[in-house]
């Protein structure tokens, strides 16, 4: 069984446009991350790091396309 859900998830990672997911993905996490990071070095610049932060629908709909 562990071997065949290991085979499943390497065939799905050499397809080129998973490959794709899984850079913006990172990317994505990433830059969270590091907004994160310097609203804690920076307390008074917390509030602005969300107003350019898109809803959930309107991020998931970028990344479908």
């Amino acid at each position: 069984m562990k071997r065949a859900l290991g085979a499943m998830a390497a065939n799905w990672l050499r397809k080129p446009e998973n490959q794709e997911r899984i850079k913006r993905t990172a990317r994505d996490v990433w830059g969270k991350f590091q907004q994160r990071r310097e609203a804690r070095k920076n307390p008074s610049a917390g509030t602005k790091s969300r107003e350019g932060r898109p809803t959930e629908r309107n991020a998931t709909d970028s990344r479908d396309e």
